[in-house]
């Protein structure tokens, strides 16, 4: 590892790992959502993608508090805190 990596707090790297899961799930929702609607994705391949997506959020939500935990009181806590704010936002 170099130095950079070395000094970056570890919830730092939760939050980004949740931030990159929430944004995963909104891409899932909204296929989901938009492929059912339209009929491009059956039923039930709708609904497995549309919850796929809630269960993704989910997670980031629990992958952004431990980030939030562990980067208390730290440089990382404000962006941690924003993490967690956007994987809430649904």
């Amino acid at each position: 590892m170099n130095a950079a990596a070395e000094k970056r707090p570890l919830g730092t790297r939760w939050c980004k790992t949740g931030i990159a899961l929430a944004v995963i799930a909104v891409i899932l929702t909204i296929v989901g959502l938009g492929g059912g609607r339209t009929g491009l994705l059956s039923g039930l391949n709708a609904f497995y993608a549309f919850g796929l997506g809630v269960l993704a959020f989910m997670l980031s939500v629990v992958i952004n508090l431990i980030g939030l935990a562990l980067s208390k009181g730290t440089a990382g806590a404000a962006s941690a805190a924003q993490a967690f704010a956007f994987s809430s936002l649904r």
